[in-house]
């Protein structure tokens, strides 16, 4: 009787250890997979900022620069302030230039196409007409400081796939929020018309 109720105990215990490990592993899981389904932008970028060299850590505009949206869309313009020799213009500045980014400058990705624009388009590096072969510089922007949006994974996994790594992670401006404005609510664009509140380079000048 006395052996019964001992391995009866034992069967008790081990059940018990095996349950709380697999209640631990599920919670741990969790915690991992939540770190795939959220990202903050200042908390990362502070974060990183020591590792990122000057170039990358005040990029405003890149070579390629996608913008988050939330119907399952993505934006994305080339326009940049970079110049031709792939230097970042005025860096040290907080002032933005004005990209004279128009609704033409913008294509649509859908979710689903998002791995095959990259594939198609971005490479590590691209050839200047010089022939000369530069770092492709990329940003991603949101409207909001914590990205949930699945899309924002799928690019930045694909990018490093792709291995171009030069890619910043940033809040999105106020000339580009303006003209995905316009194409969403498919309303004319008109930057003349618009009461700025971005500080804009003095260099800068609005072309349309």
């Amino acid at each position: 009787m006395n052996l019964k109720k001992l391995v009866s105990n034992l069967k008790n215990k081990l059940l018990m250890k095996y349950s709380v490990f697999a209640i631990t592993f599920f919670l741990c899981s969790s915690c991992y997979n939540n770190s795939d389904s959220q990202y903050i932008i200042s908390k990362e970028n502070s974060r990183l900022k020591g590792n990122l060299s000057n170039d990358v850590g005040n990029l405003k505009y890149g070579h390629f620069n996608f913008i988050l949206s939330d119907d399952k869309k993505v934006f994305v313009h080339t326009k940049n302030n970079l110049d031709d020799r792939n230097d970042v213009i005025d860096y040290s500045t907080k002032l933005l230039p004005f990209l004279n980014l128009i609704p033409n400058d913008i294509t649509i990705i859908e979710s689903s196409k998002i791995v095959d624009y990259i594939e198609r388009n971005i490479k590590d590096s691209i050839k200047l007409e010089s022939n000369q072969m530069v770092q492709t510089y990329i940003t991603i922007s949101s409207k909001f400081d914590t990205i949930n949006n699945a899309d924002f994974f799928v690019l930045k996994k694909q990018l490093i796939k792709q291995h171009a790594n030069y890619f910043y992670v940033r809040k999105i401006t106020e000339e580009e929020s303006q003209v995905i404005l316009s194409i969403k609510n498919n309303i004319p664009y008109d930057p003349k018309s618009i009461q700025w509140k971005t500080k804009f380079k003095e260099s800068s000048k609005i072309m349309y």
